[in-house]
């Protein structure tokens, strides 16, 4: 009797019948069990890859694999940074292993034509930035509520959103909401007065993304990630840690300058991008000061200058980034995900250092007048005011429509 994946008997019937529909030449599986060996002994002709990263585990799959299973054993990080020179392209793509978002990065570039990506347990936030590497996202079965914690679901995903390397420079803005839409609007309007060579991608809902469709140097994307919280208090309801840290995987450019909405530019930003000549990411100090004194989740803050050692540790203004594509900054921003998740606090900052100081990413601290209130040498924000996180209801998000911005809301108007 052939062993049982670590499935439901639902999602056991979904992927079984995927297999017959698709009669895949190969596939690749991350996270081995009794799925290495059930499907391969009932599909043989399947060229099937497994990598798994636990050597116990890993010894007893080895001894009862069947011919067609290719078993490999990978330590953190070359688990989830296969490439294709070493492994082939695969028809279908599993995902129910480790690192999960890395694993869905990195199936980006392993897919044949026409593959597909399937993720187990889809339900869970963590797993919610795989969104962004793909065009299709398709529920296969819908997260079980019976369940209780862990509802799972089962997800599959196509067309691989490949960010292509550019040259030069580029701005980046989230924009969830009418608020962020029409600050992001002013912002824009601000950069272009200073520097009107620079191009500018908008990240956001349909409703903010659309209006920017149109709007000439501006790449606008519509991302089917809800960045509100409606169990969290006034003001706190917008979770920049569910997007922010990912932004690197859609900015194209070599060199990229993430901006808050509610910033205008007062300065050139070249002498940020030089800085990236020698570091792989830039930011500055927050004004507030150190950990201790930040006014974040307690829980966090204690914890932090435990780990630290000190409370006095300065922390950084999240509101302005530049950084450097490469592996270095790729690396940091998958560890301020994985911090940020550990508390999933409506602000991200702490997170960002406990990243930063792990990361193996070159770093420097400007001070904080490039990014702040009064007096501001770069980018004149108005954090603390709250007037691009100024929440609506989910249903006036849903019910309000498409946002427009007027023809002299928009630069050169």
């Amino acid at each position: 009797m052939l062993p049982d994946p670590m499935l439901t008997d639902a999602e056991r019937e979904a992927v079984h019948a995927l297999l017959v529909q698709r009669r895949p030449r190969r596939v690749l599986e991350w996270g081995g069990g009794g799925s290495t060996l059930h499907w391969p002994a009932l599909f043989p002709e399947i060229d099937w890859w497994t990598v798994e990263h636990n050597p116990q585990y890993y010894a007893k799959l080895q001894a009862q694999i069947p011919p067609n299973v290719t078993l490999r054993l990978l330590a953190f990080p070359a688990y989830h940074e296969l490439i294709v020179d070493d492994v082939g392209r695969f028809d279908v793509i599993f995902v129910d292993g480790r690192q999960r978002v890395a694993c869905m990065a990195a199936a980006r570039e392993l897919l044949a034509p026409g593959g597909i990506v399937l993720l187990h347990d889809a339900s869970r936030a963590r797993y919610h930035p795989a969104w962004l590497y793909y065009h299709t996202a398709q529920e296969v079965l819908p997260p079980d509520p019976a369940r209780g914690r862990d509802p799972r679901g089962l997800m599959l995903f196509a067309e691989p959103r490949i960010v292509a390397p550019r040259p030069g420079c580029g701005v980046v803005y989230m924009a969830w909401g009418t608020n962020a839409l029409y600050q992001t609007a002013a912002s824009l309007r601000s950069l272009w007065a200073i520097a009107p060579e620079l191009p500018a991608l908008v990240v956001g809902d349909t409703h903010a993304a659309a209006p920017f469709s149109t709007w000439s140097n501006v790449t606008a994307l519509a991302l089917p990630l809800d960045p509100f919280d409606e169990r969290q208090a006034c003001g706190h309801k917008f979770l920049a840690g569910r997007v922010k840290t990912w932004l690197h995987v859609l900015a194209p450019w070599e060199r990229v300058l993430y901006v808050d909405a509610d910033t205008q530019f007062v300065a050139h930003p070249r002498r940020g991008f030089d800085l990236l000549d020698a570091w792989d990411f830039v930011l500055a100090e927050a004004r507030s000061g150190s950990v201790e004194n930040s006014p974040f989740l307690k829980p966090e803050r204690q914890a932090t200058a435990e780990w630290l050692g000190t409370g006095l540790h300065l922390y950084h203004n999240s509101g302005m980034l530049f950084w450097r594509r490469g592996p270095a900054v790729a690396g940091l921003m998958r560890l301020w995900s994985e911090e940020w998740l550990r508390y999933s606090d409506w602000d991200e900052q702490i997170a960002l250092l406990r990243a930063l100081l792990r990361s193996e990413a070159l770093f420097l601290t400007v001070p904080y007048t490039w990014n702040t209130l009064e007096n501001a040498t770069l980018l004149q924000h108005a954090y603390g005011t709250r007037i691009a996180r100024r929440e609506e209801s989910r249903a006036q998000r849903v019910a309000r429509g498409k946002a427009r911005l007027t023809p002299d809301q928009q630069p050169g108007g």
